[in-house]
């Protein structure tokens, strides 16, 4: 009889083991596995070098985005080359700082999808063997605890994280609009460097035709060697000027190549386009200034840099209502059992944290100073906004002012005193000297010409900053992701 109670016992505990088992592979299964992913310098080298205007990753990421961009709605044709606008939508897909920018927020996002979920049941069991000669030694007390959210630390870490990622998703907001202005300014700076290269090279073609003449005349002895000699000089002056301007215009090429995140040597043709010199400007970048617009919150309420401020302070917000929450942990409670000398014993265990010394002081202290400062940020970016914004009016209307007397004024009396030395060069009663500096006088006035215009598209484009997208970009955290 005693031989077989063993036997008994073990298939009677046969169906609890099984069942332990089942519910520990259940546990594992419901745990996330690890696998490593290695950097791969040399693939993504190669993709991004792979990377063109038509292998689908742009239209991709057109239709992916949710929110609308700034600009008209024209078809993307590469056809007639790349354009301004188009430009500007290739920097919002491949921007390798907007694809930082969009996983962090990725990030957030993934933080605050978890924030303030019901903590995991915890288990623990000690088992004791007692050291007296008794027959049954052992003193086994498993444990199972849960925690009850009576707190309110859940929500409060929930809104928190939620804070959080609508601040990262305000931070997209305000990159792609930086991003939007630095592909505008950047193409402006290009094209003037462009056309401050044709009027140079305008101007050696004269002083090459006119140096030519002047050879020709001091061979035949009606001048003196000197005049050839000096307009050479002017000419080689201008050519050593003409591969510098060459040089900015390569340099900015490549910036305009960066911020779009293509590679150096990528098949782009780039159409030069600057404010004021052609026409076709898209809606995003008109500005309406015929009459001052002063600041109000109510007009200052699209501005990005406002906007992520806003988010911020409300990530300090609720981290001071997530402190609080702090202050009490909250309740665990769960059902016990103990086997003590063969006497098997049930009931329930339970506890709190009592805030009697610490009561997370320094904690709570540090989050309201930071929200005191999270405001004033705020506060005071209002006061220097308002600033600026008058300040870059300004500047707009004294720039056009100036540049619209260059263009009724000045340029028309340089291009009359040029045709004035033509004809007396013609005639035969002024040394090309009179010519050569109405030619350089003609040129440099263009210049000037062509860097207040760029002052004045610099000007606006600063104020289309400040004044902020007209229909607010929502992008989604982590889009983008194109390689």
């Amino acid at each position: 009889m005693n031989n077989n109670q063993p036997k008994r016992f073990h298939r009677e505990n046969e169906p609890r083991r099984t069942s332990l088992g089942w519910s520990l592979l259940v546990f594992l299964g419901a745990c996330q596995s690890y696998a490593p992913i290695p950097l791969d310098p040399g693939a993504h080298q190669a993709a991004w070098q792979a990377r063109t205007l038509n292998d689908g990753s742009l239209e991709a990421f057109l239709e992916q985005r949710q929110a609308p961009l700034p600009g008209p709605k024209s078809p993307f044709n590469l056809d007639d080359g790349l354009n301004l606008h188009e430009a500007r939508l290739v920097a919002m897909a491949f921007n390798p700082d907007l694809r930082l920018a969009r996983l962090s927020a990725g990030v957030a996002a993934a933080k605050a999808q978890y924030a303030g979920r019901w903590s995991d049941p915890e288990f623990s069991i000690s088992a004791l063997r007692a050291t007296d000669n008794i027959p049954d030694p052992w003193v086994v007390t498993p444990d199972l605890s849960f925690t009850l959210p009576i707190s309110g630390r859940s929500g409060a870490e929930s809104g928190h994280a939620t804070a959080q990622s609508a601040a990262a998703v305000a931070a997209i907001q305000r990159a792609e609009w930086q991003v939007w202005g630095q592909v505008w300014s950047t193409w402006q700076d290009w094209s003037a460097a462009l056309q401050r290269a044709a009027e140079t090279e305008k101007l050696i073609a004269s002083l090459e035709e006119l140096t030519e003449r002047m050879v020709t005349l001091s061979e035949a002895g009606e001048v003196a060697p000197t005049e050839a000699n000096r307009l050479n000089l002017e000419q080689n002056q201008q050519v050593a000027a003409l591969i510098g301007l060459r040089g900015i215009v390569e340099e900015k090429e490549h910036t305009l190549r960066a911020l779009m995140g293509m590679t150096p040597a990528a098949e782009l043709h780039l159409v030069p386009y600057l404010s004021h010199l052609q026409e076709g400007r898209t809606e995003a970048d008109l500005i309406p200034l015929t009459q001052r617009s002063d600041f109000t919150v109510e007009r200052a309420d699209n501005n990005l840099e406002l906007a992520e401020l806003r988010q911020q302070y409300e990530v300090a917000e609720n981290a001071v209502a997530l402190e609080i929450a702090k202050q009490i942990s909250d309740l665990t409670l769960g059902p016990a059992y103990e086997a003590d000398g063969g006497q098997p014993r049930i009931g329930f265990v339970g506890g709190i944290s009592l805030p009697l010394f610490h009561t997370n002081g320094g904690a709570i202290a540090t989050a309201r100073a930071e929200r005191v400062l999270a405001r004033a940020r705020y506060e005071t970016t209002l006061e220097v906004l308002a600033g600026r914004w008058s300040k870059t009016e300004d500047k707009i209307e004294a720039l056009k002012r100036q540049r619209g007397h260059m263009e009724y004024e000045l340029l028309p009396l340089i291009d009359q005193q040029l045709k004035d030395a033509l004809n007396l060069m013609q005639l035969g009663e002024a040394s090309s000297q009179i010519l050569q500096d109405a030619l350089v006088k003609a040129h440099e006035i263009k210049l000037e010409w062509i860097d207040t215009t760029l002052a004045v598209s610099a000007a606006e484009g600063e104020f289309v900053q400040l004044r902020g997208p007209q229909s607010r970009i929502t992008p989604t955290p982590g889009e983008g992701e194109n390689k």
